[in-house]
């Protein structure tokens, strides 16, 4: 825990450095500090006061001087403090089931911060942990922003429409994820050549009914409608 008075001390603050990804509408120009634009995504450098991503504090840049430190070490140094926090990629189905996937179209993996952490989509801007995802998933994959907190990512190579995952991701959007945990309702592509992430297009690819998730809700107990609480809301 960080106390407000204890910002300006350089040797506090370095090891809290953190990064959260919010929707670039959401973030507040007058307030915002130090940040990088991934598409229509913000990248914020914060502190994190708390120990969890509870609490944070948006800093300026003028506060740089007194740290002693320029823009480009604060980024680097959020980064590697992000990379050192367990990411947990996991199947969806083994997630939320405990199963694996069995179908032959596989099912899309949840990429979020192992402890539980607020904002804990974060590690998926890493490139570290793009290269670990690209490798295992074989190449370019898809980003479904699912809340602040945590995405899904799923092989680029499989023939599903983009326009469908992009009406998946509003519809759930719009009927399970609330105001203030809402990321995106684009789909992503991490093009594992070029090793950026972009905006996936609307290409149309061959239609394919997405097993994965008409098993999430064959699976589901239908008395058990209400969201589950797998992450810091």
């Amino acid at each position: 825990m960080i106390r407000p008075e204890e910002i300006t001390n350089w040797d506090i603050v370095r090891d809290a450095l953190k990064v959260r990804i919010k929707n670039q509408s959401s973030v507040q120009k007058h307030v915002s500090g130090i940040t990088e634009q991934i598409e229509d995504l913000t990248v914020e450098y914060v502190i994190d006061m708390s120990g969890d991503m509870t609490q944070t504090a948006v800093f300026q840049e003028n506060i740089l001087p007194t740290w002693g430190v320029t823009r480009e070490e604060v980024i680097s140094i959020a980064k590697q403090n992000v990379l050192q926090e367990p990411m947990l990629f996991m199947p969806l189905t083994q997630m939320l089931f405990g199963v694996e996937n069995k179908s032959e179209d596989p099912c899309p993996y949840v990429v979020t911060i192992g402890s539980g952490s607020c904002y804990g989509a974060r590690p998926i801007i890493l490139p570290e942990n793009q290269e670990i995802i690209s490798k295992e998933l074989g190449g370019d994959f898809y980003i479904l922003p699912s809340s602040v907190h945590e995405v899904l990512v799923l092989p680029a190579d499989r023939s599903v429409e983009v326009n469908d995952l992009r009406k998946m991701v509003v519809t759930i959007n719009y009927t399970e994820v609330s105001s203030e945990d809402w990321l995106s309702d684009n789909v992503y592509l991490y093009d594992s050549k070029a090793k950026e992430i972009k905006i996936a297009s609307g290409q149309k690819k061959q239609n394919k009914n997405i097993s994965w998730l008409q098993s999430l809700k064959d699976k589901e107990d239908p008395e058990e409608q209400e969201e589950k609480d797998m992450f810091c809301r």
